[in-house]
C-alpha cells in the first residue's frame, strides 16, 4: 500500500438493531420535508413535564394518553440516538476504506500500464500494447482530461480582451 495514513479499524463491527424493530421507518424520498425538529431547550421541557405532569397535568388539561405518547417517543429517540454515533462511525470507516482501496487499485493500474508501455518500448514490441488497450486507455483518462483543460484554458486566455486602459 502507499502512504495513505490510517490504521486498521479496531472498533465495533457489529451493531444489533433488533431492539429497534418496529421503531425505525424508511420514509419516502421528500417525505421528511416540512417535519418539525427538536429545538434548543427540549431537555428542560422533558424535566419539567416529568416533575409537573404527575402533580398538575390534569389541572392543565393534558391527558395521560398524550403524555404517555410523548414519553414513548422520547424513549424511541433515546434508543435510536444510542446507536446513531456508532453507526455513523462505521459508515465513515466503510467510506474511507472504499476510497483508500480505490486509490490503491488506481495506483496498481498505473503500475501495470507503466510496465506494459515500458516493455513495449524496451523490447521494440508495440504489439504488446493491443491486448492491454482498455487498461492503457483507462489509465490515461486523467492525463487526457488535464491536457484538454489546459488547452481550453489557454484558448480562453488568448481570446479574452485585455484591459489596456491605465
Amino acid at each position: 500500500m502507499s502512504n495513505v495514513p490510517g490504521e486498521p479499524y479496531s472498533g465495533t463491527f457489529f451493531i444489533d438493531l433488533n431492539h429497534l424493530r418496529g421503531i425505525l421507518f424508511d420514509v419516502a424520498r421528500g417525505g421528511l420535508r416540512g417535519l418539525r425538529r427538536e429545538q434548543p431547550g427540549i431537555d428542560e421541557v422533558i424535566h419539567e413535564l416529568e416533575t409537573e405532569l404527575p402533580r398538575r397535568g390534569a389541572e392543565a388539561g393534558i391527558p395521560d394518553s398524550v403524555y404517555k405518547r410523548f414519553c414513548q417517543y422520547t424513549s424511541h429517540l433515546e434508543k435510536i440516538r444510542a446507536v446513531k454515533a456508532p453507526l455513523e462511525k462505521l459508515l465513515e470507516v466503510v467510506k474511507e476504506s472504499e476510497i483508500r482501496y480505490e486509490h490503491e487499485r488506481e495506483n496498481t493500474i498505473s503500475q501495470m500500464a507503466d510496465a506494459v508501455r515500458s516493455t513495449a518500448k524496451r523490447q521494440s514490441n508495440p504489439g504488446i500494447l493491443a491486448p492491454f488497450e482498455k487498461l492503457l486507455r483507462y489509465n490515461s483518462q486523467l492525463a487526457e482530461k488535464a491536457v484538454k483543460s489546459r488547452r481550453k484554458n489557454a484558448t480562453e486566455a488568448a481570446t479574452e480582451p485585455t484591459d489596456e486602459a491605465g
